[in-house]
């Protein structure tokens, strides 16, 4: 953990473990919402409850979720590049099971999760983008607060030299 000082007083395994749980809990909670709201509609329209489910409603899913926890101020960037990592593997696998003989029907689903997984990416960008204005305009009113105090001082300064030089 390069860059911090603080001490672990578990192991750093427990650390990963923890973290890798979480993040798996985060990709399985959209599916598994997703596919619950499939099956409450009946089975006789089951097959497109299933697509729109997969198609639309998933993926906003993961966009409502990334969201929410960048709002909440959630280092939420590592989320949304597992996403985007996650939706090329699924689209480079529908993809080239559709070259080898596993059937064409699985090109269009592999285009598809590839431009999931270029959304997805975008939306990575623009969160990084975010983050690196609210680094910069953390920094500039810090800037703006040392400048404003150096200059409370410097005329502290000059009404105490003013007062002793009229006595007082």
């Amino acid at each position: 953990m390069r860059g911090h000082n603080t001490v672990l007083l578990y192991p750093a395994w427990w650390y990963l473990v923890a973290r890798g749980a979480l993040y798996f809990a985060l990709l399985m909670i959209p599916i598994a919402l997703a596919s619950w709201l499939a099956d409450l509609f009946p089975a006789s329209v089951r097959p497109v409850t299933e697509f729109i489910s997969g198609v639309v409603v998933m993926p906003l899913l993961y966009w409502g979720l990334y969201e929410l926890l960048r709002r909440t101020g959630a280092r939420s960037q590592s989320f949304i590049y597992l996403l985007v990592l996650l939706f090329l593997i699924i689209a480079v696998a529908d993809i080239y099971g559709a070259f080898n003989g596993s059937g064409w029907s699985r090109l269009p689903m592999g285009l598809m999760t590839l431009a999931y997984a270029g959304g997805f990416a975008w939306i990575a960008w623009r969160g990084y983008k975010a983050n690196e204005n609210d680094a910069a305009a953390a920094y500039n009113a810090e800037q703006e607060a040392q400048i404003n105090m150096h200059a409370q001082a410097i005329l502290r300064a000059k009404e105490l030299e003013q007062r002793q030089a009229n006595g007082g």
